[in-house]
C-alpha cells in the first residue's frame, strides 16, 4: 500500500519583520497513507533553517532522509534569518516524497524585511557596514554613516561599548530620527580583514539591537603569490615551479639567500622582468624559481623553502614556502617537467598575506 502526504501548510508568509527580528513557524507533517512515508528535505537557501526532527526515522545511505510509519507524525520548525538585506523574500522548501500522488512538494516562505533605521549619505551603498580599503596597518582612517529613523516614530539609539581594531563613536543629529556612527581605526591592525560589529540598542519594543559592520582590509606590505608548493607521488624527477615575493616599492627590500630543510629543494632569483608587473602599480617583485625532488625523495611531512629578505621588520625577514607530498596520479603540469611559469601574472586580491600582527 502506497504512502500518502499530508501537511497542515504549504506556504509560509510572515509578513513584514524588522531586520533581525525572528521569523519562525510550525508545519505538521503525517503519514496518513498505508505504507511508510520517505522524505527528504532542502531549503532553497541558508537563511532559511530546518529544525532536527523529533519523531520522523532517520534514514543514513539512503535515496530519502526520513521516515514516517503510516499514521505518525512530525513538525517541521521552520525559521528566517531576518539579519539578511534583501527587503522581500521568496525563498522555499522542498519536499520530495516517495508518494505517488505527491512526489515533490514545495513550501513557499515569503515576506518582507524593514529597516527600523536606514543608512543616507556616502557610505549608505554599503547598507550598515562601514569599510576601509587600502589601509596600511599603521594608518588611522575615520569614516562615518548617518542612520535615518524610517519607522515613523521616535527610536532613541544608544552605542553599547566593545573592545576591538576602531574607535566608535555615537552622535545624535536628530533626537528619535538621525543619528551619525563614526569609526576610526585604532592602530596597530593585523594583515588581512580587521572586523568589529557594532551594537546598538533601541528602544523599539519589536528590535533591540541594530549592527553594524565594520572591516578595514590591510592589504600586506610583503606577500608570496604561493605559500605552498605540491609534489605529486607521480612525480620521478626533479621538476621547477616558480614563486613570486611582492613588496611595496615605498619600502624596497631585497632577497639575500635560501635556506631549505631538504638537500633536493633549492631555488634561484630571476632577473627581473618588468613586463610582468603591467598593472601592479606601487609594488616591486622578485620571481624565484624553485626546484623540488621527485616525491620519493621527500619524507611524508615535505619541506620547507625559507625565503630570507633584508626587510627591517622581523615578520618579512623569513618568508616560507611550504612543500608538500600530496597522493594522487597528476597535478597539472608536475610530470616532472617544468610547470608552468605561474608567477608571469602580477599579484591580486588572491595573494597570500604573511604573519598577523596587530591586535
Amino acid at each position: 500500500m502506497p504512502s500518502r502526504l499530508w501537511l497542515s501548510a504549504e506556504s509560509w508568509d510572515f509578513g513584514t519583520k524588522f531586520q533581525g527580528e525572528p521569523a519562525d513557524f510550525t508545519i505538521e507533517i503525517r503519514n496518513i497513507g498505508a505504507g511508510p512515508l520517505q522524505f527528504s528535505l532542502k531549503t532553497s537557501c541558508g537563511c532559511t533553517a530546518i529544525t532536527q526532527l523529533t519523531q520522523a526515522i532517520r534514514l543514513t545511505g539512503h535515496q530519502y532522509q526520513y521516515q514516517l510509519d503510516p499514521g505518525k507524525s512530525d513538525t517541521l520548525k521552520i525559521s528566517y534569518n531576518t539579519n539578511k538585506n534583501s527587503p522581500n523574500v521568496s525563498q522555499s522548501i522542498t519536499l520530495t516524497t516517495n508518494d505517488p500522488e505527491k512526489p515533490s512538494v514545495n513550501i513557499a516562505v515569503s515576506g518582507k524585511i524593514a529597516q527600523l533605521y536606514e543608512p543616507v549619505g556616502e557610505e549608505a551603498s554599503n547598507g550598515t557596514r562601514i569599510f576601509f580599503t587600502k589601509i596600511g596597518r599603521d594608518e588611522k582612517e575615520t569614516k562615518s554613516l548617518t542612520l535615518r529613523n524610517s519607522s515613523g516614530e521616535p527610536v532613541t539609539l544608544t552605542l553599547k561599548p566593545q573592545e576591538g581594531p576602531f574607535d566608535v563613536t555615537l552622535e545624535e543629529i536628530k533626537p528619535g530620527f538621525e543619528y551619525k556612527v563614526t569609526a576610526t581605526t585604532r592602530p596597530p591592525l593585523r594583515n588581512g580583514s580587521n572586523m568589529m560589529d557594532v551594537n546598538l540598542e533601541t528602544s523599539h519594543e519589536r528590535m533591540r539591537t541594530l549592527h553594524v559592520q565594520l572591516n578595514a582590509f590591510v592589504q600586506p606590505r610583503v606577500q608570496l603569490n604561493r605559500t605552498s608548493l605540491a609534489v605529486s607521488s607521480a612525480v620521478v624527477k626533479p621538476f621547477k615551479q616558480r614563486v613570486r615575493v611582492q613588496y611595496k616599492l615605498e619600502r624596497p627590500l631585497n632577497i639575500t639567500g635560501f635556506e631549505a630543510t631538504h638537500p633536493g629543494i633549492s631555488a634561484e632569483l630571476l632577473p627581473p622582468n618588468t613586463a610582468a608587473a603591467r598593472g601592479a602599480a606601487g609594488y616591486g617583485f622578485y620571481d624565484i624559481e624553485v626546484t623540488l625532488p621527485p616525491a620519493s625523495e621527500l619524507p611524508k611531512t615535505g619541506g620547507t623553502l625559507t625565503i630570507l629578505t633584508d626587510d627591517d621588520d622581523p615578520e618579512y625577514q623569513k618568508l616560507e614556502v611550504k612543500v608538500i607530498v600530496v597522493n594522487r596520479a597528476n597535478t597539472g603540469g608536475m610530470t616532472g617537467n617544468a610547470a608552468p611559469p605561474q608567477a608571469e601574472s602580477p599579484l591580486t586580491g588572491t595573494s597570500a598575506p604573511l604573519g598577523g600582527g596587530g591586535n
